[in-house]
Order: structure tokens, then C-alpha cells, then sequence
């Protein structure tokens, strides 16, 4: 009993000690957004209303990633993340996609169409023509639902409230729904709250082009014989001067060698995945390795 009860203890001091450095680090993060949102390209509406996205440590870094989703009466901005990178409590990285002057961006503040109106409006657009009663599974938050299944979507269907990019500039009140369809597509969309239009959308699944190729196979195991290419000599200058990121590869939009010529690309790695490149390891300035 008392092995339990000691257990039991250290389990409610670990879980309080988390929350209360969640605590520590989400105040560390608005403490300095809010005394230098200039320095990182924010304006002081920016930094005032967000959500906490996500919050986890890398015990690979032994860093702390927050994310935080910039909001609009408490209406998330699609996208709009800005993210955190905190050591020994200490901030080393902040890159943020949040719109600046949003109040300035916003066009209508009301949904005029409920979620489940706009998974048919979705569902209709997509070439799927529905008149469908959806069940409710769930709601994590205001206007944030899981809804089952339905007769046209594989998935159980995530759908939440947000502000996106209008084709006018403006950020207009959205339902984002994903959607796997029947057949191979997976679509991300987001429906105006206004008139149920398809404001913008992306495709999940990603397909090859090799055109009308009587050798090219889609069971995951595409076999071709390809004319070996001359590779260029590597300037040994060029890769000295960016040894921390430079690579002999094929640049997209290119599908695969038989779609482009190969070229030495310098520094690709995202500036908020990666903002200390991809051959970092410590979460310090300065790259670790020179393999990928």
C-alpha cells in the first residue's frame, strides 16, 4: 500500500512539475513577443491573442518547441504560427508566419454557415453531391468538431473555424475541412463561412507525372532504365564557403532525374523547420554534421 501511495506521489510531482514549466515557458514567450514583437517582424496585435498550438520537448536537443497560433477573437488565422524555440530557459529562436495589421485584413466577423453546411458545400464542390446528416463525435473547442464518416469521405471528419486568404487580400471567416474522398484523392479546403465557396484548397496526395511510359509501374516499384548522365565537377571553393548546407540534388518542381538536370543547391532548409539548417543537432547556431 505504501509503494503505491509513494508512486502515486511521484506521478502528481512529475505531472505538476510539467504543467508548471509549460506554465514557465508559455510567460517567458509572451513576456518577450510582447517587449520585442518589432524584433521579430510582429506588431503589437500580432503578439496579443493566441492560441497554444502545440508544446513539447525534443529530448534529442533537449529544447523546447512552442507554437503558438495567432487568433482574431479568438478565431484562429490559418497558418498564422509563430514558433519558439526555448534552452535553459532561454529563448535561441523565434519565426513567426503571423499577419501583421489584422484587424486592418478582416472581412466579417459572423459564420453564416454551420459546419455541417459547409461539409456538404465541400463535399458538393469536390464532385460529390450530397444531402447527408453528419453525427457529431466531438469538440476539442469553440467551433473546433470531429464529425464520422459520411457516403463520400473515407475519414472521420476534422472541421474548425479560421480566418484565410481571400482571393480579394482579406482574411475571411473559413470552415477548414480534410476530406479522404472515394478514389485516391485527400483534400484539405477551406469553405467561406459566408456563401460555402471553396476559398482554397490542397490535395494530401501527391501523384507522378512520367507521362505515357509503358516501363513505369504505380505498385511501389517503378523500374526504368535511365541514360547515365555526366555529373559535373564540384567546385571544392563553392563547397567549402557553404559546407553547412549545400547539396547535388534535382530542384523541385522536378519528379526525379528523367524531369530536370541536377544543380548544387545552397541552403534549402526551411527557416521554421529549420531555422539552424539541417545539420544541426544541439539547437545551437552552427551545424554538428556534415552528412544527411
Amino acid at each position: 500500500m505504501q509503494k503505491i501511495l509513494l508512486n502515486l506521489l511521484l506521478g502528481l510531482l512529475i505531472v505538476g512539475g510539467l504543467n508548471a514549466q509549460n506554465s514557465s515557458d508559455i510567460e517567458l514567450a509572451k513576456r518577450t513577443l510582447t517587449e520585442n514583437y518589432e524584433q521579430y517582424g510582429l506588431d503589437a496585435e500580432a503578439v496579443k491573442d493566441y492560441l497554444v498550438s502545440d508544446h513539447y520537448v525534443s529530448s534529442f536537443h533537449n529544447a523546447t518547441h512552442l507554437y503558438l497560433w495567432q487568433t482574431y477573437n479568438d478565431v484562429p488565422v490559418y497558418n498564422g504560427l509563430i514558433t519558439i524555440g526555448i534552452k535553459n530557459d532561454k529563448i535561441y529562436n523565434i519565426q513567426s508566419a503571423a499577419v501583421r495589421n489584422l484587424p486592418l485584413k478582416i472581412d466579417g466577423k459572423e459564420a453564416l454557415l454551420s459546419a455541417e453546411d459547409a461539409i456538404k458545400a465541400a463535399g458538393e464542390q469536390l464532385g460529390f453531391p450530397n444531402n447527408e446528416s453528419f453525427n457529431l463525435i466531438s469538440s476539442d473547442r469553440d467551433n473546433s468538431f470531429l464529425y464520422e464518416s459520411t457516403s463520400f469521405a473515407k475519414n472521420n471528419i476534422p472541421v474548425y473555424l479560421c480566418y484565410e486568404l481571400n482571393e480579394n487580400g482579406l482574411y475571411e471567416l473559413a470552415w477548414k475541412i480534410d476530406l479522404d474522398v472515394a478514389g485516391s484523392d485527400y483534400w484539405s479546403v477551406r469553405v467561406s463561412a459566408n456563401d460555402g465557396r471553396i476559398i482554397t484548397k490542397n490535395n494530401y496526395t501527391l501523384f507522378c507525372s512520367f507521362g505515357d511510359r509503358p516501363d513505369h509501374k504505380h505498385d511501389h516499384s517503378c523500374t526504368n532504365d535511365f541514360q547515365k548522365e555526366g555529373t559535373n565537377e564540384t567546385n571544392s571553393a563553392l563547397v567549402n564557403t557553404f559546407m553547412g548546407g549545400t547539396y547535388r540534388a534535382y530542384p523541385a518542381p522536378a519528379e526525379s532525374p528523367i524531369h530536370g538536370s541536377h544543380d548544387l543547391i545552397v541552403d534549402p532548409a526551411d527557416p521554421i523547420a529549420s531555422p539552424f539548417g539541417w545539420h544541426d543537432l544541439d539547437g545551437v547556431e552552427g551545424a554538428d554534421i556534415t552528412i544527411t
